[in-house]
């Protein structure tokens, strides 16, 4: 699968839009409910996959994490991390889906500041 910036975008906030309203879903499964292979998609995440096809590096995410010093770390230590502890810890649905629902809708980067 080729991936546009615009087409990364669109499928990132649907895969999160997904997992807002189906809190009990992993990544994976949300994945696959949108019709994709999870072994197919580098980290199970469209924008991770995008960097990975264009040949750069976490600095050239189309979504702003936080936009601190390290991207990589914004995201990781940012909100998703957040999800991904708190569907660790098996967290309430409302805090899984307030979490997705608020990564679905991160603002993107202008595409001169990658």
């Amino acid at each position: 699968m080729i991936l546009t910036r615009k087409k990364t975008i669109k499928l990132f906030r649907e895969h999160w839009k997904i997992l807002a309203e189906n809190p009990n879903l992993t990544k994976e499964k949300a994945l696959a409910e949108m019709g994709y292979e999870t072994n197919k998609i580098m980290s199970d995440c469209f924008l991770c996959e995008y960097v990975r096809q264009i040949d750069g590096g976490c600095f050239c995410c189309p979504i702003d994490w936080g936009r601190n010093e390290n991207v990589l770390a914004d995201c990781v230590n940012g909100l998703y991390g957040k999800w991904l502890e708190a569907q660790r810890a098996d967290a309430l649905c409302s805090i899984l889906s307030d979490l997705a629902k608020e990564i679905s809708e991160l603002p993107e980067t202008y595409e001169e500041d990658m």
